[in-house]
């Protein structure tokens, strides 16, 4: 098993060279691998530390980029995709994660990677969440599990 050489998201066989979504729509655009993820926006920055905190992994026992950079890659990708800016992927979350959820027009982007674009969209919405919650109710405190 390899990473599809044109999304670097989906498992394939030794012998194939895409995955099913790019075979399928025949992929509009190369997004890249996330392995390759470079923390340039403050936004993106704080989201990280907020995965970590929360139990994400940087990187794997090889020293690999792992999930918390995954997701952070998950978000730009989409931000990219969309044509937006951070403020814009903010204030409009919901709209996002039902574009790309189960029966959402782009359900087949979603579900890449095993679910990482959607999972990542909404471990956004719950940072999102956290940040208000912390900047407007300094006594919030946070359980963790």
């Amino acid at each position: 098993m390899k990473l599809c050489e044109k999304c670097g998201l989906n498992y394939i066989n030794d012998d194939e060279t895409l995955c099913e979504y790019c075979k399928e729509t025949k992929a509009e655009i190369n997004i890249g691998k996330y392995k390759k993820i470079e923390i340039t926006d403050p936004i993106e920055r704080e989201y990280l530390n907020f995965l970590v905190d929360w139990g994400y992994k940087e990187e794997t026992e090889k020293g690999l980029k792992s999930t918390a950079y995954e997701y952070v890659w998950a978000i730009n990708f989409v931000k990219n995709r969309e044509i937006i800016t951070y403020e814009t992927l903010i204030v409009n979350i919901d709209k996002y994660i039902k574009e790309y959820d189960k029966f959402g027009k782009n359900q087949k982007i979603g579900v890449l990677g095993h679910n990482t674009i959607i999972c990542s969209l909404k471990k956004f919405r719950e940072f999102i969440i956290y940040k208000i919650m912390t900047k407007n109710n300094a006594d919030f405190k946070v359980i963790k599990k």
